[in-house]
């Protein structure tokens, strides 16, 4: 425990509650998420230096500082319960640690303590893709060794409860690439080890699956569609090697971003370029929409200066031509800087 004075307000009545004899203390308990109503978290007798009967007598109360009350305290045993069921991510999304703030105020004398409880994370949630299906075009004179980059599965879960590795179906064609990130989420592609005939084998499918590191795993998994087509000799070119970009917090729905502009030197409908998010969270998916036509990026949810001061997006130019290099000219926003493209997204608040 820690000495703290976490709600009291003023430093003249600071020293008044010091003098008074008021102390305020710090305990901090741990919860795993989606425990059922009712379920013990702790005993608060020990930490509080108290006897049983003592919480009714002085009229304990546990406040919660949310708007829900999430746990309750039984003044008869001194047992801490869930009041609630907590769900992590529905909380705290992807930050770390996790707490929920409440005080056990004790009168007569005035005492109060602060309670952290910390929500553990659990592997209540599987991988999950953002398509049923992925659709690659591919040309049968590829050379070997090519890759060709897959959408990532997202998991709400934390560390060894979110996804650990991706593994492909059998096949003679493909195997799969996976580079991790700092961050710890990880990229997947797709290496050619054969060469392709599309005379022999125009089309075939694959099934890719995302497995976490959880206790039980959980998994996810997606089907990929090849389609092997003809070659397509040149790929969308961004007209800008770099994008900065500057938002207002509270901006409403509708306002425009930014507006990314790929060309082609192709004809037809070799040079008709689609755009589209490429390994993106489904934070941005949620906050912005992008038109595959237009390449305008719009505001499409809350923009909140306090829960996040910069966005990173990928953005993807396709022809509507047979794929070669296409799809592996993309914008985006804050990328490595080996990228020939490179955009960044900041956050004003308010004004």
């Amino acid at each position: 425990m820690e000495a703290c004075f976490r709600n009291i307000q003023g430093w003249y009545l600071l020293l008044f509650l010091s003098a008074s004899g008021v102390f305020c203390v710090s305990i901090r308990y741990s919860v795993p998420e989606e425990k059922k109503s009712g379920s013990l978290v702790a005993n608060v007798l020990k930490d509080l230096k108290l006897r049983a009967e003592e919480l009714s007598s002085r009229r304990a109360q546990l406040v919660s500082k949310g708007n829900k009350q999430y746990f309750r305290l039984d003044t008869r045993s001194g047992d801490l319960l869930i009041n609630d069921k907590v769900d992590r991510e529905a909380l705290c999304d992807q930050a770390e640690p996790c707490l929920l703030l409440s005080e056990i105020v004790l009168r007569s004398p005035l005492e109060l303590y602060s309670i952290e409880m910390e929500v553990e994370d659990v592997n209540d949630n599987a991988p999950n893709f953002p398509k049923n299906m992925f659709e690659l075009e591919i040309p049968e004179n590829v050379p070997m060794n090519t890759q060709f980059s897959l959408e990532s599965a997202q998991d709400e879960d934390l560390g060894q409860n979110s996804i650990q590795n991706y593994t492909l179906s059998p096949n003679e064609y493909f195997r799969l690439g996976v580079e991790s990130n700092p961050d710890g989420s990880k990229l997947v592609d797709l290496i050619l080890e054969k060469p392709l005939d599309r005379e022999k084998e125009p089309h075939f499918g694959l099934t890719l699956m995302a497995v976490d590191g959880g206790t039980p795993r959980r998994t996810g998994t997606v089907q990929i569609k090849v389609n092997v087509l003809d070659i397509n000799d040149n790929s969308p070119q961004f007209t800008q090697s770099e994008y900065k970009v500057k938002l207002k917090e509270n901006s409403p729905q509708g306002t425009l971003v930014s507006k990314v502009e790929a060309r082609d030197l192709d004809f037809g409908s070799n040079a008709e370029i689609t755009y589209s998010f490429h390994r993106v969270s489904g934070k941005i998916h949620s906050l912005f929409h992008l038109n595959q036509d237009t390449g305008e990026i719009t505001i499409m949810g809350e923009i909140d200066y306090e829960k996040e001061t910069s966005y990173d997006m990928n953005i993807k130019a396709t022809d509507g031509g047979v794929f070669l290099d296409a799809v592996r000219s993309w914008w985006k926003l804050r990328m490595k800087m080996t990228t020939p493209q490179k955009c960044q997204l900041y956050l004003l608040p308010a004004s």
